[in-house]
């Protein structure tokens, strides 16, 4: 399995990574992103080493963009490789941030599938685990959102008001206008 230490190392010490990273960037198709995206994931699981070679190889911007992809198997994904890139590295946290992740992932964990808000979530708490700009960041996008939310919520009340307004004071007429059969 990928996963096993032995794996992870022989497959970084035969220069993998970069072509990976290619493939997560501009990749012939979404599947063949997808599958980049998942080896570069289980390549950073547990890895603290092989997060900041994978980092450092430019992974974190295409990464950030899957997230975007219309294909929740992919957002689920990217915020996994995410994660594992940020679990317990203070740098690929803040370069995780400073890429746009936040509000993809933020959004994730508000309508993502249940795999995805699930991943989305941990890759919250781990950029805002130990850096207040990253929670700063976070507390600003929640708040945005939130409010954004709630304005929605308030327009489209007021909305529907108006349309009742508008229905009741169409009645009379309605009544006026019909012609009675006796």
């Amino acid at each position: 399995m990928l996963k096993s230490a032995d794996h992870q190392a022989a497959i970084v010490h035969a220069d993998a990574i970069e072509p990976l990273v290619a493939l997560v960037r501009s990749g012939s198709s979404l599947g063949a992103q997808f599958e980049a995206a998942v080896a570069l994931g289980h390549l950073a699981y547990r890895n603290a080493e092989n997060s900041v070679v994978i980092a450092r190889a430019g992974a974190i911007e295409p990464v950030v963009a899957l997230l975007r992809s219309e294909h929740a198997g992919a957002q689920e994904v990217a915020a996994a490789v995410l994660g594992s890139l940020a679990n317990g590295n203070a740098e690929n946290s803040v370069a995780i941030a400073r890429a746009g992740a936040i509000e993809p992932i933020v959004a994730l964990v508000r309508s993502g599938s249940a795999g995805a808000q699930g991943a989305a979530a941990t890759v919250l708490g781990m950029l805002a685990d130990g850096d207040d700009d990253n929670r700063l960041a976070i507390a600003e996008v929640l708040a945005r959102s939130s409010l954004s939310s709630r304005w929605c919520a308030a327009a489209a009340r007021r909305r529907s008001r108006r349309r009742s307004r508008r229905r009741l004071l169409r009645w009379p007429t309605l009544l006026v206008a019909t012609p009675r059969t006796a």
